[in-house]
């Protein structure tokens, strides 16, 4: 699964309930942009962006790609509560 991309990369973590996230954050400075959490009722991964943040339309591009690569996986993550 791509998880770098030109200006932001995405990096597994596990929070302290338990849950597992991903955190996306640019390249250059690793600032924390957003989360990507899984949502149990809607059965997919979403976007979840720090406040105040922007994005391009590349880096937009880049966060549509990494969710269909985790959208499109066949079986939900272990370890989900769920949110939203």
């Amino acid at each position: 699964m791509k998880t770098k991309y030109k200006f932001i990369e995405f990096f597994e973590w596990t929070g302290m309930d338990g849950e597992k996230y991903w955190r996306c954050q640019n390249r250059r400075g690793k600032y924390l942009l957003a989360h990507v959490a899984y949502h149990k009722k809607w059965k997919e991964w979403e976007f979840l962006p720090q406040p105040n943040m922007s994005f391009t339309i590349e880096c937009i591009n880049d966060i549509s790609d990494f969710l269909s690569q985790l959208n499109n996986q066949k079986s939900s993550p272990q370890g989900q509560k769920g949110g939203g």
